[in-house]
């Protein structure tokens, strides 16, 4: 990684646009996550058949079917079988379903917000991997004259699109670039309180030093990597962030519940409308979690399902 330097973390942001910036952030890269419930295993399939699935389909624990095999469908364009041996409810303003870095910050500034919050997650704590958090134009790159401005960014920007065919989202790619020297600012804010503080990773490029020249390696020094005393390796420190995150929730008065596996959104308008919160198992028992204000995806990628995929 090279060499770093630090700085002491000061001012502050328009924390409710980074609410918002949060939650488009966190339940874009999570959609998808949830969208298949519960993937299901061809030999799996045969057996929820031979139990009698609805309609001679097969159907998982949380009602998907087993894959385009089946009906000629995919699991996620069935709608699954209610869950209805709920052993209770849980009421919240918004629901977090997902305790990586996406859902844990958008959680944090929704309590900040002050909002009433849940997050839910699978897993039996907070989860990280990695460390390396790119953004544009922060404190940090600024004191260390690694800003870039609109006209030094759009060159870089157009050979990224460019060698993708334009087979991308630009404005997403310009909505980083605008604002996620904030939402760096506002975290590197809520770290410092617990003794972390923010690097910049050293860039790696092969061949010559401008962006055009060399092979295909190119890196900007807008890498954002979060040390602590015991947490040195930038790059690959994230977990800090997360267990700070989580400690923050809860000071704020949100609540965190592990090991509590989403299994079936709930929408309105006979599964049809908004979503309104989800059913979740725990300890082989089923909760209701219903959120007036908003549901936040944030529980991975697709790439394990292989329908979707």
């Amino acid at each position: 990684m090279g060499n770093y330097e630090e700085e002491k973390v000061r001012g502050g942001m328009d924390r409710r646009s980074f609410f918002k910036l949060g939650g488009l952030t966190a339940g874009m890269a999570a959609f998808a996550g949830m969208a298949g419930c519960a993937p299901q295993s061809k030999s799996d399939a045969k057996a929820d058949a031979a139990a009698g699935g609805e309609g001679g389909v097969p159907v998982a624990e949380s009602g998907a079917s087993a894959g385009p095999d089946v009906a000629g469908k995919h699991s996620w364009e069935i709608a699954p079988e209610p869950i209805t041996d709920i052993a209770s409810t849980v009421d919240t303003d918004i629901l977090v379903i997902g305790a990586g870095v996406g859902g844990l910050v958008t959680a944090t500034s929704a309590v900040e917000e002050g909002a009433d919050v849940v997050v839910i997650a699978s897993s039996d704590g907070p989860v990280s991997r990695g460390g390396s958090n790119a953004a544009f134009n922060t404190r940090l790159t600024h004191e260390l004259g690694l800003d870039f401005t609109r006209e030094e960014i759009e060159p870089i920007f157009q050979e990224i699109f460019a060698s993708n065919s334009f087979r991308l989202d630009q404005e997403k790619w310009w909505l980083v670039y605008n604002e996620s020297g904030n939402a760096m600012n506002w975290l590197m804010d809520k770290m410092e309180p617990y003794g972390i503080s923010a690097v910049i990773e050293n860039n790696q490029r092969d061949g010559g030093t401008d962006w055009w020249d060399g092979g295909p390696l190119k890196t900007l020094n807008v890498s954002h990597s979060f040390v602590a005393e015991g947490a040195q390796a930038a790059g690959a420190s994230q977990q800090i962030v997360v267990e700070a995150l989580t400690e923050e929730i809860q000071k704020g008065g949100g609540q965190v519940f592990f090991s509590t596996t989403a299994v079936q959104l709930d929408r309105e308008g006979d599964n049809t409308g908004r979503v309104t919160g989800c059913v979740a198992k725990h300890d082989g028992e089923y909760t209701r979690y219903k959120a007036t204000k908003g549901v936040v995806l944030a529980t991975g990628d697709f790439s394990q399902d292989k329908d979707m995929v």
